[in-house]
């Protein structure tokens, strides 16, 4: 039996196949891989300019939780086909496409790798989702936005495209913003800021003027002598001096439209009726309309908001109850009293503008029958629900905003700030010293009074309320003493 066994055959051993990459090591990367990637082998994206601010807080999130979502990034050399002028320079393997605050916050940590996602299909169209993810996080200035407006034209896209790539109102609003740069570099830097136009009044002056230095000493004369834009046109071209006849400042002349030149004058409210004329070996300059009453003073130009209570009555009724100095002294009450109301709206919508049903329905009855300009009151409530970090959108430009919340599509949002500028219709309608106040003013006062306990403080304020039967905390006491002129 033994020896019927066959022996089996020597053979030689089988070599060991080469060992292949291991499961978790890539030969290529394609898109939608996960990858593990050394932080030094990355660079922040070029066109991402958005201020990633302190990043501590988000780094204790992940240190405590993990990184909850890859980042994203390109291969540079797909970055670079497409921006080759933004990729000079690069030198890392990888651009990042989102995520550079986790990518900052792992930097933070100390940490080596971090995870991410590999998206070369986003190469084309980085630069432009970019500035559509950030566009409603930053707080662009109206230029700004029209400089962004042009490089997106520039890359092939038409207005129509950028309204609907950012949710816009419509294509005119980026049409709007380019009208900007036509003004030159140095009013371009100022619109939109306290030392410069407004966005409505730039527009205008680039309607009516051509020349850089025309349009810089146009800006000049309605800022430091409180000219009108058709004023400041008129003495560009004429070379002629301007009369002080018109009582708009150049804030409001800002929010009335399209300025003509050669247009006629406002008419002048009741009670405001210009004085006679002074005969023409008086005086060699237009006096400005003096309320009845008033005609032993001669009014200086007013600056912007600075607000003029005109006097009832007779003029001789007006002349004893009014003697000289009285007409200062109401001007700097009214004007404390504005301040003061402002600080009140400022609370009322940020404590949420809760309002009874009543007084809902008065408060927008009063906004849409009295006269008022809406356009100075978008950008206060803008203003307030900015300070009072309530605006949900960190948009510097009102028209911008108000065109973000529209879009929201988020029905409170819209009632927030709807009631927002309804509460600045009344304010500044209130304080519009070129009108005497009447029963809508009264009203406003009302309404701040019930809402955020508001207490007037000065004499001319509280003989306002008390003209329309309007009962105020602190009646009783004395009202703040007469300011020292």
């Amino acid at each position: 039996m033994a020896g019927s066994l066959k022996r089996a055959k020597r053979t030689a051993p089988t070599k060991a196949a080469p060992a292949g990459p291991k499961f978790y090591e890539l030969a290529t990367e394609n898109d939608g891989d996960s990858l593990s990637i050394p932080l030094a082998d990355i660079t922040p994206n070029p066109f991402n300019d958005r201020d990633m601010g302190d990043v501590s807080s988000l780094a204790d999130s992940i240190a405590k939780d993990g990184l909850m979502q890859d980042i994203a990034v390109m291969h540079t050399t797909v970055f670079a086909e497409h921006y080759p002028d933004a990729a000079e320079g690069i030198t890392t393997k990888y651009v990042i496409a989102f995520g550079e605050r986790r990518w900052r916050a792992h930097e933070a940590l100390g940490r080596d790798t971090i995870s991410a996602i590999l998206r070369n299909d986003l190469a084309p169209k980085i630069a432009r989702v970019l500035f559509s993810e950030n566009f409603h996080r930053l707080q662009l200035s109206p230029v700004e936005e029209a400089r962004k407006f042009r490089a997106m034209t520039e890359a092939g896209m038409s207005y129509r495209d950028i309204a609907e790539e950012l949710s816009l109102a419509s294509q005119s609003y980026v049409a709007r913003r380019m009208e900007l740069l036509r003004l030159p570099r140095e009013l371009q830097d100022l619109v939109g800021t306290d030392d410069g136009p407004g966005v409505t009044l730039a527009r205008n002056m680039v309607k009516h003027l051509e020349d850089p230095a025309d349009l810089i000493r146009a800006w000049e004369l309605i800022r430091d002598r409180g000219l009108t834009l058709n004023q400041a046109v008129d003495q560009i071209l004429t070379g002629e001096g301007v009369p002080l006849g018109d009582t708009t400042g150049a804030g409001e002349a800002e929010f009335a439209g399209a300025i003509e030149v050669g247009a006629p004058a406002a008419a002048v409210p009741q009670g405001n009726a210009p004085a006679p004329a002074a005969p023409a070996a008086a005086t060699a300059t237009a006096v400005e309309p003096v309320p009845p009453g008033n005609a032993a003073e001669v009014p200086q130009p007013r600056a912007q908001d600075t607000a003029v209570e005109p006097s009832g009555g007779s003029s001789k009724a007006s002349a004893a109850s009014h003697p000289a100095g009285a007409s200062e002294r109401d001007t700097v009450q009214r004007t404390r009293a504005s301040a003061d109301r402002d600080a009140a709206c400022r609370h009322l919508v940020e404590t949420g503008l809760k309002l009874t049903q009543e007084q809902q329905d008065a408060l927008f009855g009063r906004t849409l029958l009295a006269a008022s300009q809406h356009g100075p009151a978008r950008t206060r409530a803008h203003r307030w629900l900015r300070e009072a970090g309530v605006a949900e959108y960190e948009i510097a430009d009102t028209d911008g905003f108000f065109a973000a919340v529209l879009a929201s599509n988020r029905p409170e949002l819209v009632h927030r700030v709807a009631l927002a500028t309804a509460v600045a219709v009344g304010e500044i309608r209130a304080r519009d010293g070129r009108r005497p106040w009447d029963r809508s003013d009264a009203e406003h006062v009302r309404l701040l009074i019930e809402t955020t306990n508001y207490v007037p403080e000065t004499a001319w304020e509280r003989q306002q309320l008390q003209r329309f039967d309007v009962p105020f905390p602190g009646a009783e006491n004395e009202p703040d003493a007469e300011p020292i002129l």
